[in-house]
């Protein structure tokens, strides 16, 4: 090609393609054709037989590639379709099919890499490229690591038998770089908003975001479990609704991977009289300002966890219970401790994934 696309590149590969006639097995049609690979080497994109036509068995081959295939499900049902093919070495996925059985009709594919990790065909039914055919688009997340690709080919056999014939042909191949994908990276957890007190209104608090990661990042604070605002701006302002405990939360998320995630709490103790100004570090308490903010101390790690995670105080805090809460409230898990220790290790078995809220309780009755 003239030029490298790594995981990080956000590009597009569109052509033309008009399939005259195909193939027949047990009277089906049958294809089973490479219409573009995009590859780290000149290797057959599916096989190691290196263009030999009586290679034998049709080993697999070990080097990187995208490809979007023409194919058919034969004998099974005789439907010929777009799909996108992806090799990681010698691991093969494969997306969802968009069937196309019509012959002498010229198709327009559209191929994208939306991110490191995911990867779209659409189909349409005319040069445009804005009527998508049934069944268009289909995706396919594949794994960061598919790189280094500088290799086009075409027409190349999937693999396998002989009656998978194609006559037809491929024009207007265009390759589009856009600026590179910036990989999404939650920020270290530490230290990770501050606080300070509206003193017009005691019960009302601005909370200052500092999250810095790369990549697109999506926010969501919660309240006692409760989700209250998504904004993303750097200042998030909320009334309490009256005096009491609070647990604040605030999840950091890749926009594009919502599952990659991190989530800092603290707790916020807010009384009804408030005469000064309080600011500060939102994990300490203010020396100028009758509100209190308190806080254990209680570190939790690894967060995001597999649902195992240790709980650890300083050396002079003794911890009674732990209970585990969903965003929902719901009751995940609850621990009495029988002899109060600082570090307790936490295991929830097979919870799904998602948000759960952590209540430690000392000795002393605080949480």
């Amino acid at each position: 090609m003239g030029f490298t696309l790594n995981n990080t590149d956000a590009w597009t590969a569109k052509f033309d393609f008009h399939p005259e006639s195909v193939g027949t097995n047990v009277g089906n049609p049958w294809t089973g054709h490479t219409l573009l690979a995009l590859t780290a080497g000149t290797e057959e994109p599916f096989n190691d037989c290196g263009g030999n036509i009586a290679c034998s068995g049709f080993p697999t081959g070990t080097q990187d590639g995208l490809m979007v295939v023409y194919l058919a499900n034969n004998p099974s049902d005789g439907d010929v379709f777009f799909q996108i093919r992806a090799k990681d070495g010698a691991t093969e996925i494969a997306s969802a099919t968009i069937i196309a059985n019509a012959l002498n009709v010229t198709y327009y594919p559209l191929l994208e890499r939306t991110s490191p990790t995911d990867v779209e065909l659409s189909v349409f039914s005319d040069a445009a490229r804005t009527l998508h055919v049934a069944g268009s688009p289909v995706s396919l997340v594949i794994p960061n690591t598919i790189t280094g690709l500088t290799t086009v080919q075409h027409g190349n056999i999937v693999r396998g038998n002989f009656q998978r014939e194609l006559t037809g042909y491929i024009d207007n191949l265009c390759i589009g770089i856009t600026p590179q994908i910036e990989p999404c990276e939650i920020p270290n957890l530490n230290d990770y908003f501050t606080q300070m007190v509206d003193l017009e209104d005691c019960f009302q608090y601005s909370f200052t975001n500092l999250a810095v990661g790369n990549g697109a990042l999506c926010f969501e604070w919660f309240v006692d479990g409760v989700s209250v605002s998504t904004s993303a701006n750097a200042v998030f302002d909320y009334t309490f609704p009256e005096k009491g405990k609070y647990l604040v939360c605030l999840t950091v998320s890749c926009c594009d991977d919502p599952e990659t995630f991190a989530t800092y709490c603290e707790k916020v103790k807010v009384k009804k009289k408030c005469k000064k100004q309080g600011n500060g570090h939102f994990n300490q308490k203010s020396n100028t300002s009758n509100e209190e903010i308190t806080n254990f101390d209680v570190t939790c790690y690894p967060n995001p966890s597999n649902g195992v995670f240790k709980v650890t105080g300083t050396a002079s805090m003794e911890i009674s219970s732990v209970v585990v809460t969903n965003s929902m409230g719901a009751l995940i898990y609850q621990r009495p401790v029988t002899n109060p220790t600082n570090s307790l290790e936490i295991s929830l078995g097979n919870v799904s994934k998602g948000i759960y809220l952590v209540t430690i309780t000392s000795v002393f009755g605080d949480r």
